[in-house]
């Protein structure tokens, strides 16, 4: 989008530079003026959408990271749910209520991947700060 503008932009400070040298003392210094607040805005708008482009850049590698590490949890996940639903009722017995108990205590344990969920939980913390410094800019910005 700027690259478009930017031959409009060298186009303006040429001819301003061109009109410059052939206009009167008290224009020249004028024009000059406002040729460098032209330039100093130019420069500042290119390094503020560069630099919001590396931020967009580093957001995108760090949600394309969680989506990653997301997966594998999803799937843990859904086994899971499979796991408990099938699951049979105990009714009253005592004996049958514990024994699933157990199994459901023993199976929680042995089935969930603390490794892939502490990926994924690091992940979402990397992708959070990221988002939240970049409202927090965004709200700077605007005031």
């Amino acid at each position: 989008m700027l690259d478009d503008h930017s031959s409009n932009v060298e186009s303006v400070q040429s001819m301003g530079a061109d009109l410059t040298r052939e206009a009167v003392e008290g224009e020249k210094q004028q024009m000059e003026e406002q040729l460098d607040d032209l330039g100093s805005r130019w420069d500042r708008l290119t390094e503020a959408a560069t630099n919001r482009q590396r931020a967009l850049d580093i957001m995108l590698q760090a949600a394309y990271a969680f989506h990653e590490k997301l997966e594998p949890f999803s799937e843990w996940l859904d086994g899971a749910e499979r796991r408990l639903a099938g699951l049979e009722g105990a009714g009253l017995d005592v004996a049958k209520l514990e024994k699933n108990m157990e199994d459901q205590r023993v199976g929680y344990y042995d089935e969930l991947n603390i490794p892939v969920l502490s990926k994924v939980s690091v992940s979402c913390e990397i992708l959070f700060c990221y988002c939240s410094d970049r409202v927090i800019v965004l709200k700077l910005h605007k005031s």
